[in-house]
């Protein structure tokens, strides 16, 4: 029980982290795109950022499912 709820706090702060910051911009890789975007700082820490909160949501899907598993 102790990891299903582990993996829930994870997903929860995983979720906010992606709804405040989006989703990783591919734009910033692509040398091409024409569109102004932020300053490469400060669009480099979101996508950081909104990164984190992927690794967040996975690591809360696999303590899940540990705690589905093995309760």
């Amino acid at each position: 029980m102790l990891f299903t709820l582990t993996g829930l706090v994870f997903n929860c702060f995983g979720l906010i982290v992606l709804f405040y910051f989006g989703l990783p911009n591919l734009k910033l890789y692509n040398p091409k795109a024409t569109d102004e975007t932020l300053k490469e700082g400060d669009a480099t820490k979101i996508d950081r950022i909104s990164k984190h909160g992927i690794i967040l949501i996975l690591l809360g899907l696999i303590l899940q499912m540990i705690g589905t598993v093995f309760p």
